[in-house]
């Protein structure tokens, strides 16, 4: 895992690499274990590297053993010893252990087709000499971040967007992207906060080149989710299929050259992962579960369990609220945009904690919007007829976080309809394109495509790589997610039980106990803090008269505060606020 930053003069003028240095010094915390650059001709780029596999021979940029392509990569392309198998018989010669070469390889084999051929989690940028281009590309799943920026003639691109500003001023806000991000607690993507910022989408590639007459900047997609009707399968068939399936993806993502381990709750998708994990380790995993105190959203005692179950070494942190509070200013301080999901808060704690010992984790994420995890969220897409995808996103694809009225008396003249919002049109086409698959799994692959990419993956990776921390998430293996994607929602979910099939697997490895808890969200007590240790703070960063006011009409937000405080649950909306203000303090 590392950071990647650098530019490309379009107008093949010689780039300076003391600017792509200054961009990857933002990322140190990202690739605490070393540092390079390159500089040639239009390209200059510059990595940070978290050392995992081949830690002698995988230094970066690297340059291919026939000298034509260089490349500057953040990842673990998961299926690279059997890629490499492939590769070698075709004849080429590989010098390194590491997966990074064999990216380069596959592009020097089969060209930008050999970006399909890639399982895992990456972003990177690859210098083809012979062509004079630039490839920046994104994995399928979204899971590594890769973000670009376009003025006078130059790209800059880099893993977070404070490598960009480390040598871009004058970078205004994005007044759509804003609305979104009270609309549904993240900004969608390609937009960023920054007008002048965008994500290189997933499963997509851009391709960057200078002289002759081909276009310099264009945009290329190599992986689409497949649109084809749900395939009939019975619950147990289904659950031997992820058996077998689930299993290799965990062997696959064990892949490292230092230890691996996991982050813990005691539910079922991380329970599941140790058990897998536990059949492929040579020793036993180190677990990692962190609770804040309130029994209601702490499952420690879970997660104990579970590790004691299979012969885990568990770790486990108690946080209390003042300790839990103490870290806002970090996180604040490294969000490259505001995100309003209190989970950013246990997110790095557990990965500042888990950093001790460990170097890498594998993670949850993904299990929810591949089985259909969230019951309040899924169950009116099963409940609604086969012409129920062309009900209005907010009721197919949940809740939002300020309705049309709330949100105009919020923002005032900064207010953008929904309708307006490229974000939203995005979500309207996703429902679109795969209405065929049935609501329920349309409502599952269009939060595959939005809501896991930029919230919680987004999350993952800040928090994560802000602790130096890879984590990886096996349930967004590709083939994982391919096989899931084309069952019928009669598996994933009814009006009983959500991630049946998930269930079922589970039942085989775990007591009842496990097999059947409801759901319990990776959260903190803010509603609570919000009226006892972040009042003052509250106060002091909202109601101010600073940056918050160009952007937000005090009285709704007073109106809200009230409310709160005289015991109506008005948290999330409030946090969002909270989080929009301190940004706006931090980083203008």
């Amino acid at each position: 895992m590392c950071g990647i930053a650098g530019l490309v003069h379009l107008n093949g003028r010689n780039a300076d690499a003391r600017l792509a240095v200054r961009m990857g010094t933002a990322l140190a915390h990202r690739g605490p274990d070393g540092e390079g650059s390159l500089e040639e001709g239009p390209v200059a780029f510059a990595h940070r590297r978290l050392s995992i596999i081949d830690i002698e021979g995988g230094a970066q940029p690297m340059e291919s053993s026939t000298a034509r392509t260089v490349i500057s990569y953040n990842g673990e392309v998961y299926n690279s010893p059997a890629l490499r198998d492939r590769l070698r018989g075709l004849g080429y010669e590989f010098r390194t252990r590491s997966d990074t070469e064999v990216i380069l390889a596959a592009y020097e084999t089969w060209g930008a087709e050999g970006f399909g051929e890639l399982h895992g989690m990456y972003a990177f940028a690859l210098y083809d000499r012979a062509e004079r281009a630039v490839f920046l590309v994104r994995d399928p799943m979204g899971i590594k971040p890769l973000y670009v920026c376009e003025r006078n003639g130059t790209v800059y691109f880099a893993s977070e967007v404070k490598a960009i500003r480390a040598v871009l001023d004058g970078l205004s806000l994005n007044t759509a992207a804003v609305n979104a991000f009270f609309l549904r607690q993240y900004i969608g993507g390609p937009q960023t906060i920054f007008e002048e910022v965008n994500s290189v989408e997933p499963g997509t590639y851009r391709r960057l080149c200078w002289g002759g007459a081909s276009e310099r900047s264009t945009k290329r997609t190599f992986y689409q989710m497949s649109i084809t009707e749900p395939r009939s399968i019975s619950l147990r068939r289904a659950s031997d299929h992820l058996d077998a399936e689930l299993h290799r993806a965990v062997e696959e993502h064990m892949l490292s050259d230092v230890p691996v381990g996991l982050f813990l709750s005691g539910g079922l998708d991380s329970s599941l992962l140790l058990a897998f994990a536990s059949d492929v380790a040579t020793e036993p995993l180190s677990t990692f579960s962190v609770g804040f105190g309130d029994a209601r959203v702490d499952e420690t005692h879970h997660a104990r369990l579970v590790a004691e179950s299979l012969g885990a070494r568990h770790h486990e942190l108690r946080v209390a609220a003042g300790e839990g509070l103490a870290v806002l200013p970090h996180i604040v301080a490294q969000m490259d945009q505001p995100l309003a999901d209190y989970a950013v808060v246990p997110t790095y704690v557990m990965s500042r904690f888990a950093a001790e010992h460990v170097k890498v984790v594998l993670s949850g994420e993904g299990a929810d919007e591949l089985f259909g995890g969230y019951r309040k969220r899924y169950l009116p897409q099963l409940l609604a007829s086969p012409l129920g995808t062309r009900m209005a996103p907010r009721n197919i694809y949940g809740p939002l976080l300020f309705m049309e009225r709330s949100r105009r008396r919020l923002l005032g003249p900064r207010y953008v309809p929904a309708a307006s919002l490229v974000s939203e049109q995005r979500l309207r086409d996703d429902l679109r394109r795969f209405r065929r698959t049935g609501t329920v799994n349309a409502a599952l692959r269009a939060d595959l495509r939005n809501w896991l990419v930029d919230d919680l993956l987004m999350k993952v990776d800040k928090m994560g790589m802000l602790a130096s921390l890879e984590a990886r998430v096996p349930y967004l293996d590709r083939g994982v997610v391919e096989m899931v994607s084309a069952w019928p929602a009669s598996v994933k979910m009814d009006l009983r039980a959500t991630k049946r099939v998930l269930r079922e697997l589970v039942a085989k490895r775990f007591p009842d106990s496990i097999s059947k808890r409801a759901k319990q969200g990776f959260t903190v007590p803010v509603g609570e803090w919000f009226r006892d240790g972040l009042r003052e703070e509250f106060e002091a960063r909202v109601f101010s008269g600073g940056a918050c006011d160009e952007w937000i009409e005090r009285r709704a937000v007073e109106a809200l505060w009230q409310q709160h405080q005289r015991g109506r649950d008005r948290s999330l909306m409030l946090w969002s606020i909270f989080i929009f203000a301190w940004w706006l303090e931090t980083h203008r």
